[in-house]
């Protein structure tokens, strides 16, 4: 079973091509997949906001989705879905659809990535997916398997990070 990539996205396009976008992600039940012929490799849309339209014919939608395993493996290399047709690389669809910018961002807590996903239209970079070890996050921190009481060993690691202390506040390192 793969680990879930949490991501957001923000994609300027022409408005008509607004919701071929959005179907193109997979929904979360085998219902609303069944008659899907095309769709994003392994990618499952939680929710869409249609952040902004203007009078030039143009849309910004924002999409949250989870992935299995990281937005590069779905959307890029598509990782043992070689029919281009029927899961497409998110760069098939930004030719397809005209799509001008990209902006997102995912996060993957279980092995510790985040990624980064950007195209401009107007840019020299093509599109890209950047990848990089994830800020440690609070929400991910719980106790190890060797996390012990042992004053003796803290005093040991507080003196090699900080240097020797001449005195120890009682009660704060006591050693027995």
């Amino acid at each position: 079973m793969p680990n879930w990539c949490n991501a957001r996205m923000a994609v300027v396009l022409p408005t008509r091509n607004v919701e071929r976008f959005k179907d193109l992600f997979l929904g979360h039940s085998e219902e609303e997949n069944k008659n899907k012929d095309r769709y994003f490799a392994r990618t499952f849309l939680n929710d869409s906001d249609e952040v902004e339209r203007n009078d030039k014919g143009m849309s910004c939608v924002t999409v949250d989705f989870d992935c299995a395993w990281s937005v590069w493996s779905c959307m890029f290399d598509r990782t043992g879905y070689v029919d281009e047709k029927k899961c497409p690389s998110l760069q098939t669809i930004v030719k397809e659809l005209e799509i001008q910018r990209i902006i997102g961002k995912s996060n993957e807590p279980g092995m510790g990535f985040e990624e980064s996903i950007t195209f401009d239209i107007h840019g020299e970079n093509g599109i890209t997916c950047d990848e990089r070890d994830i800020f440690p996050d609070p929400d991910c921190e719980g106790l190890e398997i060797d996390d012990a009481d042992n004053p003796k060993a803290v005093r040991e690691r507080m003196e090699k990070i900080f240097g020797k202390e001449e005195k120890w506040e009682k009660n704060k390192l006591e050693l027995s």
